[in-house]
């Protein structure tokens, strides 16, 4: 039996046991790849009533996960979503609109991180840094104020008043820790403020669950923190392990759906589709958005 053929049961098997279309999105979010979305699924004459997509990213512009959602919603009543890979940041705001997460062991959920251009650099930073750095410096601060107090009553014997004490001890803190502060840009601080302000809005109008939300924006240390099959069934609940046709399909796939494209695919696959999604390479002649994305025509449906 060729691959070709197994592939085309795979997929029709998880299309009839879904009741959906299947399609593969793999690459950043962004406005080209979100239309390639729309245009793909306008594209299908006769639609199933749910849509499975398979989902690869690194994230990207909340705006345009917020627009796919909101768009997939009014055309399907359930979203399947099967995350095989890396699904971060932009994407993880996708699944929160999903009436069921399939996960595997190389799954990789992560927090609603929003990722901002750094000043004279072609590079993008975390604006949970940030947030983390200025949260450590505050600690910080009351980790010296707390540790001057409590040696200068206990070696003058209470001599030295609670007031005296406290006041050295925040002298000294400001003393070493203002020519750090004095580096915070309020500007960018209130960039970043507002950007997770905005995955957040994005998040409760795609569920309602305020717990979720907030561990999802403030509870993760950084961009790239893992949040496994095994954690996502902890803060979701519609996690679910893959199994039987999912582990197939993951499996016949896997070198094109681990990590996202550069280049972006967005494919409709259809059980009378012998071939499998192309993996694309960067083309010195395809013109780059101002995210960097190589642009492209929206993909037909197979």
């Amino acid at each position: 039996m060729s691959e070709e053929i197994d592939l085309d049961k795979i997929i029709d098997s998880i299309s009839k046991k879904y009741n959906a279309d299947v399609i593969l999105f793999s690459g950043t979010i962004n406005f080209i790849n979100s239309d390639t979305l729309i245009h793909t699924i306008r594209s299908i004459e006769e639609r199933k009533e749910n849509l499975v997509i398979i989902l690869t990213t690194e994230g990207g512009d909340p705006d345009q996960a917020y627009r796919i959602v909101s768009y997939l919603k009014r055309r399907y009543k359930k979203l399947i979503y099967f995350v095989f890979g890396i699904c971060k940041s932009a994407g993880t705001l996708m699944t929160l609109g999903a009436d069921k997460i399939i996960m595997s062991d190389f799954s990789e959920l992560g927090p609603l991180d929003i990722q901002l251009n750094k000043e004279e650099e072609l590079i993008q930073s975390s604006g949970l840094d940030y947030i983390n750095s200025i949260t450590s410096l505050g600690n910080r601060g009351f980790d010296i104020i707390d540790y001057v107090f409590t040696n200068l009553k206990r070696k003058s014997g209470g001599l030295i008043t609670t007031k005296t004490a406290t006041d050295v001890g925040a002298l000294l803190a400001n003393g070493l820790l203002s020519p750090i502060t004095a580096q915070i840009d309020p500007v960018k601080l209130g960039e970043i403020n507002r950007a997770l302000m905005i995955a957040r809005d994005y998040g409760k109008r795609l569920c309602d669950n305020d717990d979720l939300i907030n561990r999802l924006t403030l509870g993760y240390p950084s961009h790239s923190f893992v949040i496994d099959i095994n954690e996502a069934k902890e803060i979701f609940d519609c996690v679910k392990e893959a199994e039987d046709e999912e582990l197939l399909l993951e499996n016949s796939i896997f070198n094109y759906i681990r990590d996202p494209d550069p280049n972006g695919t967005v494919l409709l696959l259809r059980q009378n589709d012998s071939k499998k999604p192309t993996k694309k390479q960067p083309k010195g002649k395809n013109e780059s958005n101002k995210n960097g994305t190589q642009k492209k025509q929206p993909s037909k449906a197979s």
